[in-house]
């Protein structure tokens, strides 16, 4: 039996677990954006039933695609500035 075969257990898979952060602040750092995270699953059990401090959004491969940009923009973006 090889090293190989002592390594890798048969019908097992690595996780692929990601998560993108989205991180906004002028260019002089006085006003920041609040952080945003971007997962795949629609209700992550790590936050389920829990305060998030961060907004949270989901993809399905955890990306920033143009659906979840503009929902960003809008949701999060907008009123921090008006604010």
């Amino acid at each position: 039996m090889s090293n190989k075969d002592i390594s890798s257990t048969r019908g097992k898979k690595k996780a692929k677990d990601c998560v993108s952060l989205i991180v906004c602040a002028n260019a002089s750092g006085t006003h920041k954006i609040p952080c945003v995270m971007i997962g795949k699953p629609k209700k992550p059990a790590c936050i389920k039933d829990r305060h998030w401090p961060i907004p949270y959004f989901n993809q399905a491969k955890a990306w920033m695609d143009m659906e979840t940009c503009w929902k960003w923009f809008n949701e999060v973006f907008v009123p921090e500035i008006k604010r």
